[in-house]
């Protein structure tokens, strides 16, 4: 039995597999031990030429000889209800908004169900670090219940200050969230229009 497995999910950025599965009690890593425990792509997987969003997306997992069936099915079902929960998106959304940074490579698209010009539901797909991921959540739980414009009044301090704060260098991830907001209200506002 193989005792190495590599799965790579494209547009899903292998840190926040890695955090969820952490919290799931399995621990996996996103590159070879040799990158220092770095979060940063598989140099290896790149070197073979796989494209940078599949090196991005992938984790590593290292069975023991010693491994149940039991133990091995338990880590592969819960990653495939992580990917599942993190492409979760609205289908037929009344309004999208998705925002990019070129700087970091963080991509966030935020959809949204609208009844009478309040939000019923709200869905994330984000592509970048637990930070980009965390404010995406966030951003989606705050607008829900909330009218058109007050969600247009949530601004990225109260992102970060719903997260318990962010690090200097990483703020830009909740002003993305507060953009694909307003994007996926105009969005909205642009089709109820024409």
């Amino acid at each position: 039995m193989a005792s190495n497995a590599n799965f790579s999910f494209e547009f899903i950025e292998g840190e926040s597999l890695l955090l969820r599965l952490d919290l799931a009690g399995i621990s996996v890593s996103s590159g070879s031990a040799c990158s220092s425990g770095s979060l940063e792509p598989s140099y290896v997987l790149l070197a073979t030429g796989r494209a940078i969003e599949l090196a991005h997306g992938s984790l590593r997992f290292s069975f023991g000889k010693n491994n149940t069936k039991q133990e091995i099915d338990y880590c592969v079902q819960n990653l495939v209800k992580i990917v599942q929960d993190l492409r979760e998106f609205i289908e037929n959304a009344d309004g999208v908004g998705k925002v990019g940074n070129a700087s970091c490579g963080d991509i966030m698209e935020i959809s949204l169900k609208i009844d009478n010009d309040i939000i019923t539901d709200a869905k994330f797909r984000t592509f970048g670090c637990a930070a980009a991921i965390a404010s995406s959540s966030v951003a989606t739980q705050m607008v829900i219940g909330k009218t058109l414009d007050e969600a247009l009044e949530i601004k990225n301090k109260d992102v970060v200050e719903t997260l318990q704060g962010l690090p200097p260098q990483k703020i830009h991830c909740s002003v993305l969230a507060e953009e694909a907001i307003k994007k996926a209200v105009e969005d909205y506002r642009d089709k109820k229009n024409n």
